[in-house]
């Protein structure tokens, strides 16, 4: 599977960004103009952080920000054909019904939300 489809988009990295949401991340793009497939591998271990640069985030990483109630929902064709689809949900506050052919997409627009009605405090 290629790197830009395990890490968060330009336009949800964007977002996050734009949001304040500065949490490491171990991928990044180097500006908010990137194109999709200019991701880059921080080196150092400490975790460093450029505030210029914008992270892409993967599943995992996000996932610790989500709340404990939060489900991924993969949905796939019967018949094996297309690629599957995602969407993330909580039981207290949001349930997508835009399906994400990235599972880290997904959870982004979750944590989005959350962020924006402040039950993600930055």
């Amino acid at each position: 599977m290629r790197l830009k489809n395990q890490v968060t988009n330009v336009i949800l990295s964007n977002t996050l960004h734009a949001l304040n949401f500065r949490k490491p991340s171990q991928f990044y793009r180097e500006w908010t103009g990137a194109k999709e497939d200019e991701i880059s591998m921080w080196e150092a271990e400490d975790g460093d952080v450029c505030l210029d640069n914008v992270n892409c985030y993967t599943l995992a990483e996000l996932l610790e920000y989500a709340p404990a109630s939060t489900s991924l929902l993969k949905r796939t064709h019967s018949m094996g054909l297309g690629l599957p689809r995602y969407f993330a949900e909580t039981f207290d506050h949001f349930r997508d019904t835009n399906w994400s052919e990235n599972p880290a997409d997904a959870l982004a627009k979750l944590v989005i939300y959350l962020i924006e009605i402040r039950v993600i405090k930055l």
